[in-house]
């Protein structure tokens, strides 16, 4: 039977805590580059079949063709954000 998944905002911000995204508890991480196999505290496995994934070379050719217009307009908007245009740069 499958447990229940947190929200996807808990997942995250546990997940850039760099905790357990299931449980929330005990650190994952033995060093900055090195992954524990499973959660000290739930026991939830790291590793969940990523390996021998065969399209994932042809997607790392394809996706940054694809993500490019999304990810350059949006990094556009965030830096606008910060640093508004002025009217040296134009507005219509």
């Amino acid at each position: 039977m499958p447990v229940p998944s947190p929200s996807i905002p808990l997942l995250l911000g546990r997940a850039l805590r760099r905790r357990c995204p299931q449980c929330g508890g005990g650190s994952l991480f033995q060093s900055w580059l090195s992954i524990r196999d499973r959660c000290p505290t739930c026991g939830l496995r790291t590793e969940r079949g990523e390996e021998g994934d065969a399209g994932g070379g042809g997607m790392m050719i394809v996706m940054p063709f694809l993500c490019y217009p999304f990810s350059k307009t949006v990094f556009l908007a965030f830096d606008l954000v910060f640093r508004p245009a002025d009217e040296t740069e134009g507005t219509a």
